[in-house]
């Protein structure tokens, strides 16, 4: 801001003024009085009216139209709304809150920013190999989408995919539970050393079982490799995992 320069003017006033308008030399009688130097600061009106503008700026007091008081007073609702809405879902979550929240803001006639949405990152993984463990994640999860009063569209949408990770944790555990032998499954050097693929074409030709054996073999590697990229594409790509936003 250029503010105009300060104009000084300093006035000297030496002897005393006459009646008549004339100035006369101090007789003899009367004793000479002389006044002290006076300083006068002088402002232009340009500076004047840059300083008005800058105190007024500087104090907050500048003056808003009913209009600009009107949205001020909105954006301020809504900075309160969006910032308990935000603070809900990161009291609910826990640690799988991915940070704290993020705002979106936007600037009022009054010059301040004003939160108007926002954000929590959220961790939706499984708990790899805890069914149980993914149970209990996936109900937080759930409470956290769910704590404002109002749920967003996104936090609907959030809490939706933790009932599917609920759901699919639960029948893992049921799975675990039935059979626990299963549940533990062998490995890939283990199930390969337990089928024979060979026995088959050693037997006879016209044995029903040895023909039988003889498909299920190269049938049971093909089912155990099918599963095992299977695995590595869920582990790649679970439905529910990676990190979902909480939305005001």
């Amino acid at each position: 801001m250029h503010v105009q320069p300060l104009l000084l003017s300093s006035l000297n006033v030496v002897g005393s003024t006459l009646r008549g308008g004339k100035t006369s030399a101090p007789s003899a009688a009367q004793p000479q009085q002389s006044s002290q130097p006076e300083d006068e600061l002088i402002l232009s009106p340009e500076a004047q009216a840059a300083a008005t503008d800058e105190a007024a700026a500087s104090s907050g007091l500048q003056e808003l139209t009913p209009e600009e008081q009107e949205q001020v007073d909105q954006l301020k609702a809504r900075d309160q709304e969006v910032r308990q809405h935000e603070q809900a879902h990161l009291g609910a979550a826990g640690g799988f809150a991915q940070g704290g929240p993020t705002f979106t803001y936007q600037q009022g006639p009054d010059g301040q920013r004003y939160a108007i949405g926002g954000e929590v990152q959220i961790d939706t993984s499984p708990v790899d190999g805890d069914p149980e463990a993914t149970i209990q994640k996936a109900r937080v999860i759930q409470a956290a989408a769910q704590a404002p009063a109002e749920p967003s569209a996104q936090d609907k949408a959030v809490a939706a995919a933790a009932a599917q990770l609920l759901q699919s944790a639960q029948q893992e555990l049921r799975e675990r539970q039935a059979d626990p032998e299963a549940a533990e499954g062998l490995d890939g050097e283990q199930l390969l050393a337990s089928i024979d693929v060979n026995s088959a074409a050693e037997e006879s030709s016209t044995s029903t079982a040895a023909s039988e054996a003889q498909q299920a073999g190269p049938s049971a590697v093909r089912n155990y490799f099918l599963k095992e990229a299977q695995e590595a594409y869920s582990a790649a790509n679970p439905p529910s995992a990676g990190n979902l936003f909480l939305l005001a």
